[in-house]
């Protein structure tokens, strides 16, 4: 072989690797993002069940029930309790969250009452 064919071929070979690195890099990438989407939807529905709540609350204090704002936060809850839903939300696997979603589901669940 001469000298630049061997070379030629030299650089085909690290464009290769360099290429299923970068894939494999892109890969490993995306599904971090989606990770930290998920979590930033569970922070971002949280704090809608924290202000819905507190609509809720009033306007059941001040006499008019909303149906649909009760179940539309009974369907977030769900989605936060057990992951997926209406919602597709995901589950966080931090038990201190975990616990303290569970007390304020209870509490829903008797101010519903």
């Amino acid at each position: 072989m001469k000298k630049e064919q061997r070379r030629n071929l030299g650089e085909k070979i690290a464009q290769g690797i360099l290429l299923i690195v970068l894939i494999t890099l892109t890969i490993f990438m995306m599904s971090d993002v989606k990770k930290i989407q998920g979590n930033a939807r569970v922070i971002n529905y949280a704090g809608i069940i924290r202000g819905a709540t507190q609509r809720e609350i009033k306007l059941e204090i001040s006499g008019n029930e909303n149906d649909v704002l009760i179940k539309y936060l009974d369907d977030i809850f769900y989605g936060l309790t057990n992951g997926g839903g209406k919602y597709q939300l995901t589950t966080l696997n931090d038990q201190h969250y975990q616990k303290k979603l569970t007390e304020l589901h209870t509490s829903w669940v008797s101010l519903k009452d």
